[in-house]
């Protein structure tokens, strides 16, 4: 009876989606403004991390900043290269956190340092090391012939949408209904990656040691975690592109087996009214019950670009399931200023209601710098 429920959400999720769409502005809507995969602008293929050379000396410089002060505070012969072979960059992250009427203070979201070093012309050496515990580390063989790649080393599996706010349901959870969720922060899995790109098409399927964000190895340790994920991009000759795909990740452990599956998409207008989208459902066991808890988690993002530099953001969440059966939604209202090149400013109102838990808000201010 629970997935009966949850399937009625899911179809009401869907019509919303599918019938009320407006401009999504989390990083991943860059991608579907310039219809193009992730790794036109990042070293890592699935998206995040480090910039390429046109995401951080063009895109970021050139296409997000505001006008007024792009040219004022350019600078001439800019580089992210220390050499021919060795990139570097970065992504700092601090929020100021106002919850209710009892709690507020500043949090150190991200700090990483990025280092990309080209050993030969298809061989990539990649780390990533951030604050507290998580960092990224990978070799990368590229596949020119066959359009592919193979990635080996410690990384977050592909799996949907790979949002910048870690907050929203379908990376983190939903609080008090659903947290285990492998793709938020220190997700980062031990295994390897194969990977297809073209213009049209992007696949990818990892094996992983199933233990995210785990530095030590447990008596079960061996390949327990798959990860697959699929795209076709919809491209038109004129100013509307669009995006659709789904992902599967399985880890069983001694101590639990999860299984989530979904699918995903966008659509964007003239460049700059588009939205994104993701539907993700949970299948959760965990012994000596071996009776599954079963989840829908849903995830929409719009914004509308008002001009260059300065985006508004509607958001909303959905989380439910589980045992006893509880819902929370989430609604956000925001915007992305993009003051100086390297420079985001992002205020965010967050409203987390419920009927079966407690109601809760947040207001965030994020400060970014990023190169």
């Amino acid at each position: 009876m629970q997935w009966i429920r949850l399937l009625k959400t899911a179809s009401i999720v869907a019509v919303i989606w599918i019938f009320f769409p407006v401009d999504s502005n989390a990083l991943p809507r860059f991608a579907v403004d310039s219809g193009v995969s992730c790794m036109e602008c990042h070293v890592n293929p699935t998206g995040g991390g480090m910039r390429n050379e046109f995401g951080a000396e063009y895109y970021s410089r050139t296409v997000l900043p505001m006008r007024t002060y792009q040219q004022e505070q350019r600078l001439d012969g800019f580089s992210t290269s220390l050499n021919d072979f060795i990139r570097t960059g970065t992504n700092f992250r601090t929020l100021m956190l106002y919850e209710d009427d009892n709690y507020s203070t500043f949090w150190q979201m991200q700090g990483d340092i990025y280092l990309s070093m080209q050993a030969t012309r298809d061989l990539l050496f990649y780390i990533d090391i951030g604050l507290y515990q998580g960092f990224e580390i990978f070799g990368m063989l590229n596949i020119p012939s066959i359009d592919s790649y193979v990635k080996v080393g410690k990384f977050i599996p592909a799996y949907g949408i790979r949002m910048d706010d870690h907050n929203v349901y379908t990376r983190s959870g939903a609080p008090g209904v659903m947290t285990a969720i492998p793709f938020g922060e220190r997700a980062e899995d031990t295994g390897a990656e194969f990977g297809y790109n073209t213009d049209y098409t992007t696949l990818s399927i990892g094996l992983f040691s199933g233990n995210p964000g785990g530095g030590q190895r447990f008596a079960d340790e061996s390949i327990n975690a798959v990860a697959l994920r699929g795209e076709w991009r919809l491209l038109s000759e004129g100013s509307t592109n669009g995006f659709l795909g789904g992902s599967l990740y399985r880890n069983k452990r001694a101590s639990f087996e999860t299984i989530n599956y979904g699918v995903f998409g966008g659509i964007g207008v003239e460049r700059n009214f588009n939205i994104l989208g993701e539907l993700m459902f949970v299948n959760f066991k965990q012994p000596p019950d071996a009776s599954a808890e079963n989840y829908l988690l849903f995830f929409t993002e719009f914004n509308y670009l008002i001009q260059q530099g300065i985006d508004l953001k509607l958001q909303y969440n959905l989380g439910t399931g589980g045992t006893p059966d509880l819902t929370r939604h989430a609604i956000g209202v925001g915007a992305e200023l993009f003051f100086l090149p390297g420079l985001e400013l992002r205020p965010l109102y967050r409203l987390h209601f419920s009927d079966d838990l407690p109601n809760f808000s947040e207001f965030i201010i994020m400060f970014h710098i990023f190169i």
